[in-house]
């Protein structure tokens, strides 16, 4: 499921989700993690190494509900 609207991004908190950036930031692109916040257009994910990761929703190419696991 894409997350696009504020409420699909207030539904899916606390839910595992994956992130495409347009760009890169050290070297990466997607992003798995735990969705922490939304405000602003500003979206605050746990990685799976624990780090928090924030970046602007408009700096994505897509933002994913990552809930295909059995």
């Amino acid at each position: 499921r894409d997350l696009v609207k504020d409420e699909h991004f207030e539904a899916y908190m606390g839910e595992k989700i994956k992130v495409k950036l347009i760009r890169p930031v050290d070297g990466k692109r997607e992003f798995f993690g735990v969705l922490e916040g939304y405000a602003d257009g500003s979206i605050t994910m746990k990685l799976e190494d624990e780090s928090s990761f924030t970046f602007a929703k408009k700096e994505a190419s897509w933002i994913k509900a990552d809930d295909f696991e059995m």
